[in-house]
């Protein structure tokens, strides 16, 4: 099913709040507003605008809980917009800007009357069929609606959408392009969120005497820069082969096979020093490695990625062969550093490593993902994480 798909079964079925995990929030508004033609009112809330309408019926209805008055005024606080939205007409849609930063709050005074106003509207949305839509990159949900919400994961634009949006414009700005190279640089652009493809490529055409054209190397490094937003992965840029690295001989034997098999890998993921990520695993009493942990199982076995482990001590080349597999093999390579993902909260740092996680599984496209990880010290690695290699 697609994700339009889904939350419309969620309405069919008249789930009262739905989570739904997404880089983009405009676009996602945007894609659902279309998908449902407008027929009964649609909001959103933001901690600056207040209540808004996204169509006519949700213009007028928001305008009508306000009174008439300032929106950021009467519903800039959270808690009292979620006790002013108890009485809307049937099948309203309502969707909540940065949930997961008000849920994961540190401050009680937000986060625990955020979290109640949730609660309160559950039977009585169920009843009218109306739904709130919490948004965020990640969800980490408190005890007290963790049963309550379905969530949704919004995946990346995939490559039929992105050559879409690449040939929109191209055609704008008076460029020339065929099918193969719509194809290479909708390829160069998997893994952003739709408004960054959009800016990447835009900022990207340049004047070539009296013609316009595409700056590849600019292309490509726009794409780095946006995707490093996300805290802890970068784009790896070094230009070292299997040619560059001495010795490994069954290590690249090996690789090269996956590379030539009938299922080859998209996107290389590379993560030096997987011990160290993962240090505390255990007796971490705030439970963000144990979280993170966690999530990155869960995350490997639900894409199927590939895992290789490079055991061995410092200055050996472990490294360098790791990180010369993707150019090896013409694909792009993601620097994965855990430790800097970690955060003060568990759903800051957990938020983080799912968005990055959903960046390198859009930029394979739907393909094969490995995981590339060195090891100095085998023993320190958790049992759980050893299986995955």
């Amino acid at each position: 099913m697609t994700f339009i798909e889904k939350f419309k079964a969620t309405r069919m079925a008249a789930v009262p709040i739905v989570g739904v995990e997404t880089a983009d929030p405009a676009s996602t508004i945007s894609k659902i507003a279309v998908a449902l033609n407008g027929e009964f009112p649609i909001m959103q809330w933001d901690i600056i605008r207040g209540l808004s309408g996204i169509n006519q019926l949700g213009a007028t209805l928001a305008n009508g809980i306000c009174h008439g008055d300032n929106s950021a005024l009467v519903t800039g606080n959270p808690a009292e917009m979620l006790s002013k939205i108890q009485d809307v007409p049937e099948r309203t849609i309502i969707f909540l800007h940065q949930a997961g930063a008000l849920l994961e709050s540190s401050n009680d005074g937000l986060s625990l009357p955020v979290s109640q106003g949730i609660w309160n509207l559950r039977d009585k949305f169920k009843i009218k069929g109306a739904t709130l839509v919490l948004l965020s990159p990640s969800l980490s949900l408190p005890a007290v609606i963790k049963n309550d919400v379905m969530i949704i994961d919004e995946p990346l634009p995939g490559i039929d959408e992105i050559k879409k949006i690449v040939s929109e414009i191209a055609k704008d700005a008076g460029i020339q392009t065929d099918k193969a190279e719509e194809e290479r640089i909708s390829k160069t652009l998997l893994g952003l969120p739709a408004f960054a493809v959009e800016q990447s490529f835009a900022t990207s055409i340049i004047k070539d005497g009296n013609e316009l054209k595409v700056d590849d190397s600019g292309l490509w490094e726009r794409k780095c820069k946006a995707a490093e937003q996300t805290r802890g992965i970068s784009i790896y840029r070094g230009g070292e082969t299997y040619t560059d690295v001495i010795g490994y001989d069954n290590a690249k034997t090996f690789l090269k096979r996956i590379m030539k098999g009938p299922d080859p890998v998209e996107v290389y993921c590379f993560m030096d020093e997987v011990e160290k990520m993962f240090a505390g695993f255990g007796s971490d009493l705030s439970g963000v490695t144990g979280e993170m942990m966690g999530r990155m199982l869960t995350w490997m076995q639900m894409v199927e990625a590939l895992g290789v482990l490079f055991i061995g001590g410092p200055g050996t080349g472990k490294s360098l062969i790791g990180l010369a597999t993707g150019n090896e093999a013409k694909k792009p390579t993601v620097v994965f550093d855990v430790s800097s993902m970690k955060g003060s909260l568990v759903g800051q740092s957990v938020s983080t490593l799912a968005e990055a996680q959903k960046k390198v599984a859009g930029k394979a496209g739907g393909g094969r993902v490995m995981i590339i990880a060195t090891c100095n010290r085998f023993g320190n690695l958790p049992r759980d994480l050893k299986r995955r290699f």
